[in-house]
């Protein structure tokens, strides 16, 4: 029994969005303490971290999602 690829595509679609989600929970605003916009960018500045790697992970991910594409793209069926 084969079945066109495209449940498995949208399965996987589903994957790859609630791994973006989970990256996307642990990034927190911070507190800026009403002292305007110096003391935010001073904020932004001090979880510069947490921002890259939530930038990397993004992008590991969607380096994932598109080489998985392109694998699916080479199959007729699935079982």
């Amino acid at each position: 029994m084969f079945h066109h690829t495209s449940r498995l595509e949208a399965f996987s679609d589903g994957v790859f969005a609630i791994a973006i989600t989970l990256l996307i929970l642990e990034i927190r605003v911070p507190e800026a303490g009403g002292g305007g916009g110096a003391q935010l960018w001073a904020a932004l500045l001090a979880r510069w971290l947490s921002y890259f790697a939530f930038v990397l992970g993004f992008g590991t991910i969607f380096v994932a999602w598109v080489g998985h594409h392109l694998l699916l793209q080479n199959l007729r069926a699935v079982t």
